[in-house]
């Protein structure tokens, strides 16, 4: 599986590759939502030009009536990634797992966020890291989980 992902990305998928019937990998990203910013202290090379992770990959799982989207820390922005998989595959995301790099938004952005995510068709959410502090379902370095 390693060799077969490290194709896909040199080969820089344009709409997603089936890895089988259960699993895909997609990139580059459609810019649907402008406020969605890439912050100006990522950067790259030597010259310190800005990052804009056009490398960014996530992966999707087929689940129930739609998909699980798997990312990093969606620094190219979680409501670009979820309406371009929407559009691209015609299938709703419903659980969103990883990081959606909100940390640091005020309220007000996260609110807004995820008001969108909700309409796009986003029910669960498994999220870490990168997601800020006021999300749903964040499991962070500490958080215990139980088991039933």
């Amino acid at each position: 599986m390693i060799c077969k992902l490290t194709i896909l990305i040199e080969n820089n998928i344009e709409k997603g590759s089936d890895f089988d019937n259960y699993a895909q990998l997609f990139t580059n990203f459609d810019r649907h939502y402008p406020f969605e910013h890439i912050p100006a202290k990522f950067v790259c090379g030597d010259k310190k030009e800005l990052d804009y992770f056009e490398d960014e990959i996530c992966l999707l799982l087929k689940e129930g009536d739609g998909l699980a989207l798997v990312v990093g820390c969606s620094h190219q922005g979680i409501l670009n990634i979820t309406a371009t998989v929407k559009e691209r595959t015609g299938l709703p995301v419903r659980r969103i797992v990883g990081g959606i790099h909100l940390s640091g938004e005020g309220q007000e952005r996260m609110d807004r966020s995820l008001t969108e995510l909700e309409r796009l068709g986003v029910r669960d959410f498994n999220l870490c890291h990168c997601s800020g502090s006021n999300v749903p379902g964040k499991v962070a370095t500490g958080t215990v989980i139980e088991l039933r």
